[in-house]
């Protein structure tokens, strides 16, 4: 059954990459990411389009973390859904 991770992140260059890595070394099978980016200014967006299997999704203005996470909810087509927060690992 597919998972679908929603990560929502701002300015989180710095930190995206261990996240969605410790995501990825799980080895599920099913594994939907969608990470909303709100509205970031550094280079979160280049990082996250190194990854052919995430899909990501930009706000072009500042809205908050629930808009995030409501926006990633409508994206998904997991059976499960849940969240991370941009500097959380997947252990």
């Amino acid at each position: 059954m597919k998972l679908s991770i929603i990560i929502p992140a701002k300015n989180r260059a710095h930190i995206i990459e261990q996240t969605i890595n410790s995501i990825l070394s799980t080895n599920y099978p099913e594994l939907e990411i969608i990470v909303i980016d709100n509205n970031s200014k550094d280079e979160t967006e280049k990082i996250i389009r190194n990854y052919e299997n995430v899909i990501y999704v930009k706000n072009n203005e500042d809205k908050e973390r629930s808009f995030s996470r409501n926006l990633g909810i409508k994206l998904s087509t997991g059976k499960f859904i849940t969240f991370l927060d941009s500097d959380d690992l997947l252990k």
